[in-house]
């Protein structure tokens, strides 16, 4: 959570927002990005996740520190994890995939 919470107000204070703004723009409760920003809300909801992402022009895997997959690159001899996570990220979208990620980061897959 700390890593969202520390890209979340970098992306801010990039872009020169307020919480109010950033709330605005999201169509969120001041409270809840407050919250958020606080580190007072343990678990976010997805919708919450995915409305900061949009707001902030953020996808879902740079707010836990991941790489992007990239799906345009074919690996020539593909492990079985490697081609179980190219399954996965052709199957689902990157909001989807996000909650997913967050429990690999912790160690619960």
């Amino acid at each position: 959570m700390p890593e969202i919470i520390f890209t979340i107000n970098e992306a801010i204070k990039k872009q020169g927002l307020s919480e109010s703004q950033l709330a605005r723009m999201a169509g969120l409760s001041q409270g809840t990005v407050n919250r958020l920003l606080k580190g007072k809300t343990q678990r976010p909801d997805i919708s919450v996740i995915k409305k900061l992402c949009a707001a902030l022009n953020l996808s879902p895997f740079a707010l836990v520190g991941i790489p992007e997959p990239r799906k345009d690159v074919v690996l020539p001899n593909p492990t079985n994890l490697q081609r179980e996570w190219i399954e996965i990220g052709l199957k689902m979208g990157d909001i989807e995939m996000l909650g997913w990620l967050m429990e690999i980061k912790k160690g619960r897959p």
